[in-house]
């Protein structure tokens, strides 16, 4: 019966999404608000916005001169970008892929809607991997994406040795190098060595002195005397 009960909720609520979507272009329309973008203009509800955007729900609950206008400019926002946010707000639904993710983010902030932050978030736990892991960790600290910064933290201790092959790893600021090794399992130091030799080399002139700061973090004892060799003949 319990099951039962939450699918009619769950239907229910689909069911009033409609309405509200199917609402915004009927001719005896209730929206009360206009929001314009680049000269296009998006007929919505205003207590619709303002349930899901603590911009709106601020602009309109404080003295701000838009709570008593039904036109608002949304300068910050292309016209494009604004219509899949208001999709999303009516029906849940919006297209996130590599190429538009950090669009839809700085929106996500800007209007303050958690819940498409959180399609965001769920997109990055789906799609990374050892390929992309350093870049999407770079985003998750912009963002303030805990569980996504905990996912690649992950990845990276598992993937250190082909991590440090990558071009994103020499991209490394200093900070984000030394909490990559202080969180790696130490099995990997022959690549992790190199990795910092090339991290170094790849900026001499503002990294060379760092390289005793992190060579001394290395655990030696697990590197092979024959490697040792060849380093200590090339450098």
């Amino acid at each position: 019966m319990a099951a039962s009960n939450s699918a009619d909720v769950v239907e229910h609520q689909a069911w009033l999404g409609h309405l509200f979507a199917e609402d915004r272009s009927g001719e005896d329309s209730t929206c009360d608000l206009i929001l314009t973008s680049e000269g296009k203009e998006f007929h919505v509800h205003k207590n619709v916005v303002m349930l899901v955007s603590k911009f709106f729900k601020k602009m309109f609950t404080i003295e701000m001169k838009e709570k008593y206008e039904g036109v608002v400019e949304v300068k910050q926002i292309p016209h494009q970008r604004l219509s899949n946010i208001i999709e999303f707000i009516y029906s849940g639904r919006i297209s996130i892929t590599e190429e538009n993710v950090t669009e839809i983010l700085d929106d996500a902030e800007y209007t303050q809607m958690e819940a498409l932050k959180s399609k965001c978030r769920k997109y990055f736990l789906n799609v990374v991997s050892a390929d992309n892991c350093l870049k999407i960790q770079a985003y998750a600290q912009r963002y303030n994406l805990e569980e996504v910064q905990d996912k690649t933290n992950q990845v990276i201790k598992e993937h250190l040795e082909a991590i440090v092959k990558q071009e994103d790893f020499l991209q490394l600021d200093v900070d984000n190098l030394s909490a990559i090794l202080k969180q790696r399992s130490k099995v990997h130091e022959e690549a992790v060595f190199t990795g910092i030799l090339d991290w170094v080399n790849h900026n001499p002139l503002q990294r060379e002195d760092l390289f005793v700061t992190f060579f001394c973090q290395l655990d030696l004892t697990s590197m092979t005397s024959v490697f040792l060799a060849k380093i200590h003949r090339e450098v």
